[in-house]
């Protein structure tokens, strides 16, 4: 069975040659996004998008929290809307007997 160091040179060789045959304008795309510089801005990019989504998840916490605070609201005024309409219809309707 041959070693890790064996394999592994076997498979950057074989990648070292697949990369050589390839067309050099393939060849300058594949280098331009090993660059750290590019990987320095992606990165940058990820954490940007990350902190945009993350807020955004945060706000629409908020709201839905808001949002069922004001329906438990709503509620509770229809409640007490309804105990006033019926106690004040009770005595009309003992009334009219």
């Amino acid at each position: 069975m041959p070693s890790n160091t064996v394999l592994s040179n076997f498979f950057i060789s074989f990648l070292a040659l697949q990369v050589s045959l390839m067309p050099e304008t393939l060849r300058e795309i594949l280098v331009f996004f090993g660059n750290a510089g590019f990987l320095v801005f992606l990165i940058i990019v990820l954490i940007v998008a990350l902190y945009y989504y993350r807020s955004k998840a945060s706000a629409h916490r908020a709201m839905t929290q808001s949002l069922t605070q004001q329906l438990i609201l709503e509620a509770e005024d229809k409640q007490f809307l309804l105990s006033r309409l019926t106690a004040h219809s009770k005595p009309q309707s003992v009334a009219a007997m």
